[in-house]
């Protein structure tokens, strides 16, 4: 369990049920930390507007029949969301990991960007690599229920030959942490003393410093309103 809390001028971190009082110095260098990593991370995939009243799932399935795209939101393997949306170009294959504001929830979603990052690098850097891939994609052919949304998640699939998805991850691969910012006032990375939540800055630093041993590319997005 985490969280932070400002109380009488104090900045306060739960962590596993204790509390932790925290001096202005270590969170001066977060905020320069996060505003580097996130800065020096930062690309722009032209992700697609979302509306404050859309949660997550419906806003990945705005992605369903979009060229050069596979949403695989809740498609889960071996226990484990690899992604939400798959992005490529030529050159790139953008795991997309899809968050809808930028505060304590942060550390769930870096905690699972960087379970599907091991696995993925450790399966592209094995024997098992093949296996592995088309694994993955029967598993999705058949993943979810009878919802509307996981018929026309396996429906993709049908057009979409099991090759040429294993032909996908010989491209460059990045795992991208697109986050929508729900303040009502916009800010950007650029000035992260905007962003109250310490959990967050504390949890994409801690990210980025797990991904630097992996093969998939951390890179971050914002997406836009």
């Amino acid at each position: 369990i985490m969280g932070d809390v400002t109380y009488q001028g104090h900045k306060y971190f739960l962590v596993d049920r204790r509390w932790y009082q925290l001096e202005s110095s270590f969170l001066d260098k977060l905020i320069h930390t996060s505003r580097t990593v996130l800065l020096n991370s930062e690309i722009d995939l032209a992700l697609m507007n979302w509306p404050d009243t859309m949660d997550e799932g419906d806003y990945n399935a705005l992605y369903f029949g979009q060229q050069d795209t596979l949403v695989t939101d809740r498609l889960l393997f071996e226990n484990i969301e690899i992604c939400d949306l798959m992005i490529w170009d030529d050159n790139t294959l953008n795991m997309v990991h899809v968050k809808k504001g930028f505060g304590n929830t942060m550390r769930e979603l870096c905690n699972q960007i960087a379970v599907s990052a091991s696995r993925v690098s450790e399966a592209l850097d094995s024997a098992d690599r093949a296996s592995f891939l088309r694994r993955l994609y029967q598993r999705f052919q058949v993943a979810g229920g009878e919802k509307d949304y996981f018929v026309r998640a396996r429906e993709q699939f049908e057009t979409f030959s099991e090759d040429d998805f294993v032909r996908l991850f010989d491209k460059n691969i990045r795992m991208v942490l697109a986050v929508k910012d729900t303040a009502r006032t916009q800010r950007d990375f650029s000035n992260m003393q905007r962003f109250r939540s310490a959990i967050g800055k504390f949890s994409v630093v801690e990210l980025s410093e797990r991904m630097n041993l992996l093969k998939p590319q951390l890179r971050f997005n914002r997406i836009s309103r």
